[in-house]
C-alpha cells in the first residue's frame, strides 16, 4: 500500500513467519536507517538472507526492495511535513509522550480514512438501510479470519508497535470508523435525529 509501509507491516505482523517478523520489526523500528541501506545490509542486520528480504517486500505487496525504500522515504517525508512523529513514550517525559501519542494517533486516523473503500462503505450503508442481518468487521488486516467470515470488512491503520512490543489493534481507528458509519446512517434517516436527541436527553436527565 503506497505511502503506508509501516501500517502494512504492522497489519501483517501476526501472520508473518519468524524470518519475516525479524525483517518487519527491524523496518518498523529503524525506517530512517533502512532508506539508506542496501538489501545486503538489511539482510545482515536481520540475520536473514537477501532472498528473504526480497520475498518480504512481495509479501507486503511491494514490487521489491527498491520500492520499499522509496515508499518508506515518502512516508518519512510526509510525517516530517505533518510534524515529527516519535515512538518514544515514558512517564519521565510526560509532555513528550503525550505529543508522540497524539501525533501517531492523528497519523493513524488520517491513514485509516485514506484506506476506506468508499464503494464498500456505500454497500454497508445500503445493507444497514435494508435492515438485513449483516456481519461487518473492522480490523487492521483484511486477510484475517474475522474479515474473511464477514459480509463486509473495513481496514484500519495501526501504529501501536511504535509504543508497544506487541502488534496491537488500534481502538481509536476502529472507533472512528464506527462513528463514520453511525453519522452517515443517521444522515440517511432524518427521523433518527429526534430519536437520538430523546435518548441523549433521557441519559442526561437527573432528578433534583
Amino acid at each position: 500500500m503506497e505511502g503506508a509501509v509501516i501500517n502494512q507491516i504492522c497489519a501483517f505482523m501476526d501472520s508473518f513467519f519468524d524470518t519475516e517478523k525479524k525483517i518487519g520489526d527491524y523496518i518498523v523500528r529503524n525506517p530512517k536507517k533502512v532508506v539508506d541501506m542496501t538489501v545486503g545490509e538489511l539482510a545482515k542486520e536481520c540475520g536473514v538472507s537477501e532472498a528473504s528480504v526480497s520475498r518480504f517486500c512481495k509479501r507486503i505487496e511491494l514490487k521489491g526492495f527498491h520500492h520499499l525504500k522509496i515508499s518508506l522515504a515518502r512516508e518519512l517525508v510526509d510525517a516530517k511535513d505533518d510534524g515529527e512523529i516519535s515512538g518514544h513514550i515514558s512517564v519521565d517525559d510526560m509532555e513528550g509522550s503525550l505529543r508522540g501519542i497524539l501525533s501517531n494517533k492523528m497519523e493513524e486516523l488520517r491513514q485509516t480514512v485514506a484506506m476506506i473503500d468508499s464503494e464498500e462503505l456505500k454497500k454497508i450503508l445500503e445493507a444497514a438501510k435494508s435492515r438485513g442481518a449483516v456481519a461487518i468487521s473492522i480490523t487492521n488486516n483484511a486477510r484475517s479470519s474475522v474479515a474473511e467470515l464477514s459480509t463486509y470488512h473495513i481496514t484500519t491503520a495501526t501504529r501501536e508497535k511504535l509504543f508497544l512490543d506487541g502488534y496491537c489493534f488500534s481502538r481509536v481507528s476502529a472507533t472512528m470508523v464506527i462513528e463514520i458509519i453511525y453519522l452517515l446512517i443517521a444522515s440517511m434517516r432524518k427521523e433518527s435525529y429526534k430519536s437520538i436527541v430523546r435518548h441523549e436527553q433521557a441519559m442526561a436527565y437527573t432528578k433534583e
